[in-house]
């Protein structure tokens, strides 16, 4: 099998068998032990597996019952791009905004890179406006939406 294509089923099961399955026990060989991750709106700290595991309990604190739906996986090279939809309950504190225990989905998109068969490099892109509209933010703010971010 390629390398691309076992990077892609590596990126698959980092969801499905972890994430989804609310698994904080991702094995460490999924992470180089230098692995970093970019997320704009969550500003984790640190390199390796605990970062990993690190941001894996912030978004269980928040949303016990996220779980991802893969929509489209693409690869080329050392990289797989994955975008999705995350659902979840909003139970716990997040980017200062206090439980809404509102439930909602939010497209997200992931780049991993891969280095000799493991993560090295996530680079995380959550809708946070959409989570936000979702949990009523704008409103509470007295902020009107308007009408084309509507759906």
């Amino acid at each position: 099998m390629l390398s691309v294509e076992k990077n892609k089923i590596l990126a698959r099961r980092l969801f499905e068998e972890y994430w989804n399955k609310h698994n904080s026990n991702i094995p460490a060989e999924f992470y180089t032990d230098d692995f970093t991750l970019t997320d704009p709106y969550v500003p984790m700290t640190g390199k390796g597996f605990e970062l990993g595991k690190n941001y894996f309990d912030f978004f269980m604190r928040a949303f016990p019952d996220l779980s991802f739906t893969i929509e489209d996986q693409v690869a080329e090279g050392d990289l797989v791009v994955t975008r999705l939809f995350a659902t979840g309950t909003h139970e716990g504190e997040i980017l200062g905004m206090p439980a809404t225990h509102t439930k909602t989905t939010l497209p997200v998109i992931v780049f991993h890179r891969f280095e000799d068969g493991k993560i090295s490099n996530a680079f995380v892109y959550w809708d946070v406006f959409a989570f936000f509209r979702a949990a009523g933010a704008f409103k509470t703010a007295g902020f009107k939406m308007p009408a084309f971010a509507m759906r």
